[in-house]
């Protein structure tokens, strides 16, 4: 495998988006010797010379960097939401009942296939990967990408997208098993519904395209109950973390600068993003919190404090009966920051193919506890670098916790070591780059 590839990642958002997941693969291949080219919908700041684009950069983008420059200006987003249309607002998606359809018919890609065609660099690649597709192509798009180069087509699962006839996750819906239909967010009693028909379309792509389908141990149990794929076409494979960015830094200067007050030994760091309560667990987070509240001394309760990150939402905060500070959307230097500050990170998500948050504390060096689902199927290790709860069993994460903040020092060092050591093992560039080139090779043998 000592040969070096042409590659076209194909992304609709910047690789900057999405936690720079997308801009960590590309360095990861390129670092690894690799030519990586990109491509993606609309233009984007710091765009380089083998990154193309079918569009300008929307006006927004171009506000939202004037914002940071000039603090002022936030007064006028208001208006400016109403007179620019994001990118987002512009798809044809649909909510409804906790769950989310981007693009409601798939035969019609925003991005038509003339257009696409057209846009693609004309340049020879020996394999295509693509990761976030809506709002740019649907799977009918997949065909024409596979058209124009003959190569394979490496699909990265992000969510639950590729799986069913629309939405990002299913919860407790099974349909995407049988072609989907009679669609919950669709209120829809009709088995040939839009989603049937979305569901129909991808299954008639695949047959005709060279592919193999990305996703983590979790997201693949699903993969082989849906009729879409081939069961020799997916692919167990982790996301990547930049090692070189998310580094562990000093936990008593980090606190300090997040405005953490010293007298609090246990930070529980989560996120909270306001709209997405059922697939996150949401719930689960505010029940955890309380009753580690309540079974916690005094003492314990007193030098703890949850830290949330995302959406500052004053009713939901002040759900905790513990002391909680919000701080908002970070930037990535300030998020890193945070995972160091925290002494665990709690990711309470019941329907989630990640999240990638979870990765990202390893490599921080924070230890973790999650549900048994999602990334964590893949990369938790109890007592190694956190703990994994039964799912959706509360009491049961709650005790987790309690393990961690009984921890001695000389045994929360430890595991801040050996929380770093696993996630390089298995999220760091170099070992996801090797992954992909074998996924590849292994792609390349189904078709010859």
């Amino acid at each position: 495998m000592n040969n070096k590839y042409n590659v076209l990642v194909i992304s609709s958002y910047p690789p900057s988006r999405s936690g720079g997941i997308v801009q960590d693969n590309m360095d990861a291949l390129s670092e690894a010797g690799h030519k990586v080219d990109f491509f993606t919908l609309y233009s984007f700041a710091g765009k380089n010379e083998n990154q193309f684009s079918i569009l300008p950069e929307p006006f927004t983008e171009k506000l939202v960097r004037l914002k940071k420059k000039i603090p002022l200006l936030a007064i006028f987003q208001p208006l400016a939401k109403k007179i620019f249309r994001t990118p987002s607002k512009k798809m044809s998606s649909i909510f409804n009942h906790g769950y989310f359809i981007p693009n409601l018919d798939e035969t019609k890609p925003p991005v038509d296939d003339t257009t696409l065609n057209f846009f693609l660099p004309n340049k020879e690649y020996d394999f295509i990967q693509l990761f976030i597709t809506e709002r740019m192509i649907t799977t009918l798009s997949f065909l024409t990408i596979f058209k124009k180069y003959q190569v394979p087509l490496l699909i990265t699962c992000m969510d639950m997208l590729h799986f069913t006839g629309g939405c990002y996750f299913f919860g407790n819906c099974d349909r995407f098993k049988i072609g989907c239909g009679k669609c919950l967010v669709l209120d829809s009693d009709d088995e040939n519904d839009q989603t049937h028909i979305n569901y129909l379309c991808k299954m008639s792509v695949y047959p005709k395209i060279q592919y193999a389908i990305l996703c983590n141990l979790h997201q693949k149990n699903f993969a082989l109950e849906c009729k879409l794929f081939n069961p020799e076409n997916i692919f167990t494979n982790s996301i990547i973390i930049d090692e070189d960015k998310f580094i562990p830094k000093d936990e008593t200067i980090c606190r300090k600068l997040l405005g953490i007050p010293a007298n609090k030994k246990f930070v529980i760091l989560s996120r909270y993003q306001k709209g997405l309560g059922r697939s996150k667990g949401y719930d689960h987070l505010v029940n955890i919190v309380n009753t580690y509240a309540a079974k916690a001394t005094r003492h314990e309760l007193d030098s703890s404090v949850l830290v949330l990150i995302g959406s500052k939402d004053k009713q939901f905060a002040g759900q905790f009966n513990m002391d909680t500070l919000c701080l908002g959307y970070l930037d990535l230097e300030k998020l890193i920051k945070a995972y160091s500050a925290a002494s665990v990170f709690i990711s309470t998500s019941i329907d989630d193919a990640g999240p990638s948050m979870v990765n990202q504390s390893m490599m921080c060096g924070t230890p973790v506890v999650t549900f048994s689902i999602g990334t964590a199927l893949e990369v938790t290790r109890d007592g190694e670098n956190g703990f994994m709860a039964e799912n959706f069993n509360d009491n049961d994460f709650v005790e987790k916790l309690f393990k961690i903040s009984h921890l001695t020092e000389d045994e929360f060092t430890k595991l801040r070591k050996s929380t770093r050591n696993s996630a390089l093992k298995i999220n760091s560039k170099h070992a996801n780059a090797e992954r992909i080139i074998q996924i590849y090779h292994e792609t390349l043998k189904l078709y010859n």
